[in-house]
């Protein structure tokens, strides 16, 4: 009993979970994308990894090399076989990397999974970081029970209600899906954004209006006191003139 209590524990010293924060981009995930993602200093923390610089081989890799390389210094310190958990079956992805590890190698399984926190609901990726000497020491299901208790673990620590691992096309899926509900949420609030904008220019142009209206009314106002003033002023102009008329009618009258 005290031997299991010791076993259990070390494999679970031995074993690192993370939780990346990069959003799933499986269009184009790779084993250079992980090369990206470790670089991250939480994500090196987190996974217990000390280097300075990486070499990533997402394809074939030369005979002495692994997925990824760890550099030092220009040392190599580590070397990772990635295993990808196409199926959602972490089972599977053990079994293919227990049987695929060599001497000199850890080994990383990239699972992806359906993480819920209160009503919000997000695909996310997860990296399990397994020492070769776990793979060569213990059994899949050990090392399964490992992984799958570190996840229940950061799903506490960091408020997730649950976590459930995915398979590969329905993490796609629901990539798809966010994508299109982003942009119709973009698209919607553009919209709104256009129809808002068309009513403060309507509105200010009815303003410009109601304006120039008054402004109107008020010219008319003054062209009508100015006629009214031109008005008086020929009234008087034609009494003056009248005026003039008589005063010359009398002195003429007068020297006759």
């Amino acid at each position: 009993m005290v031997e299991v209590k010791l076993f259990q524990r070390e494999l679970k010293e031995l074993v690192r979970v993370t939780l990346p924060s990069h959003p799933v981009d499986l269009g184009k995930f790779t084993t250079l994308i992980l090369g990206d993602i470790l670089k991250d200093d939480k994500v090196k923390k987190e996974l217990g990894l000390n280097f300075d610089d990486l070499k990533v081989y997402p394809g074939p890799q030369p005979r002495e090399s692994a997925d990824i390389e760890l550099l030092r210094n220009g040392e190599i310190i580590g070397m990772i076989n990635v295993k990808t958990c196409v199926s959602g079956i972490l089972k599977a992805a053990l079994r293919k990397l227990k049987s695929s590890i060599r001497t000199g190698e850890d080994g990383a399984v990239i699972m992806f999974a359906l993480c819920q926190k209160g009503e919000s609901t997000e695909a996310r990726m997860i990296i399990a970081l397994i020492p070769e000497k776990a793979l060569k020491s213990y059994e899949t299901l050990d090392i399964q029970d490992v992984i799958q208790s570190k996840i229940r673990e950061k799903a506490e620590k960091e408020g997730y209600n649950t976590i459930n691992l995915l398979a590969a096309n329905e993490a796609i899926e629901i990539e798809r899906l966010k994508i299109a509900v982003k942009s119709e949420e973009k698209a919607e609030r553009a919209y709104e954004a256009a129809a808002k904008t068309r009513e403060e220019v309507m509105g200010e142009v009815k303003r410009v209006m109601g304006e120039l209206q008054q402004v109107r009314e008020e010219v008319k106002q003054v062209m009508g006191e100015v006629k009214h003033i031109m008005g008086e002023l020929q009234h008087v102009k034609d009494t003056v003139d009248k005026g003039f008329d008589t005063i010359l009618k009398t002195l003429k009258e007068k020297k006759s």
